[in-house]
């Protein structure tokens, strides 16, 4: 899988993001591997710049937008596939395709000021009985897999630092950022999109207290959907599907900037695909 990097400052960039045309599928990119077929890589600064690279145009046509908090400005960026509303001057990265598709923007002034989205991570289990099988397969990913208590965000962070080693174990490096000492302050079921379409998600968002990477006293506030179809894929007469987070928001602040968690928030849900991208989804 590649993967770029660039600067999000004066003009551009283009996010946006698919809600899973597949929701009610139990399978998907994996957490240990966020792959695609077909490579929408780009980033950096979030500054002036021009990209045509395939069917994948930017355009310089955004200006930066002044919000509340008066500490992060904000600007739209767009292209055929999706359009995202980001904070002006952070980085920019991107990976995968579809509902696999994921990006992450970072405040290269105070590296705990985070946020990203991932489409679809995988696998999960709800159980140590579910992964039994894979043992004899000889299948490290699934065996490796974590072991969610829930199917709600509490159960994100109780894996966290687990996760962050999965992902660079089998992936390379980890989309999840280094977080330490987490405090879950607990999860609200809100039970909405996912759960709609299919009952054997649970939507919930919950908030954590951490330490980042570089030390800071950070809050993390977490959106997903959790779940996926039960079925006896061994005929052993339980469940044994990994399950999958679909649709994850996250956001990793100071706390000591807590103002701008909300607007944070806002810019990663602000993606939104376009029908190009829903239909190009349809195929993989």
């Amino acid at each position: 899988m590649k993967r770029r990097i660039r600067t999000l400052t004066a003009t551009i960039l283009c996010i946006c993001l698919l809600m899973t045309t597949g929701c009610g599928s139990s399978g998907g990119p994996g957490l240990g591997g966020l792959t695609g077929d077909r490579d929408t890589s780009g980033g950096g600064l979030i500054e002036d710049w021009t990209k045509d690279e395939g069917t994948t145009q930017w355009s310089t046509e955004a200006t930066p937008q002044p919000t509340p908090t008066g500490e992060i400005k904000t600007i739209k960026i767009e292209n055929d596939y999706y359009s995202v509303t980001v904070p002006y001057g952070w980085t920019w990265e991107e990976w995968g395709v579809g509902a696999g598709f994921c990006f992450r923007c970072v405040n290269p002034e105070d590296p705990s000021m985070v946020i990203f989205y991932a489409g679809a991570l995988s696998p999960i289990f709800t159980s140590e009985q579910q992964k039994q099988p894979y043992y004899g397969l000889g299948q490290p990913l699934y065996t490796d897999a974590p072991v969610f208590a829930d199917q709600t965000v509490s159960s994100i962070y109780a894996n966290w630092e687990y996760i962050v080693q999965y992902q660079i174990k089998y992936q390379g490096f980890s989309l999840f950022p280094v977080m330490t000492d987490i405090r879950d302050q607990g999860s609200q079921i809100t039970n909405d999109a996912m759960h709609t379409m299919n009952t054997n998600y649970t939507d919930s968002i919950g908030s954590a207290y951490a330490t980042s990477e570089n030390g800071t006293p950070v809050i993390a506030l977490t959106k997903a959907s959790i779940g996926g179809d039960p079925m006896d894929l061994f005929a052993l007469g339980y469940d044994s599907n990994p399950k999958n987070i679909y649709a994850m928001y996250f956001v990793e602040c100071p706390q000591d900037k807590s103002e701008n968690v909300q607007l944070m928030m806002d810019c990663v849900q602000s993606l939104k695909f376009t029908e190009k991208a829903i239909q190009e989804a349809q195929g993989y």
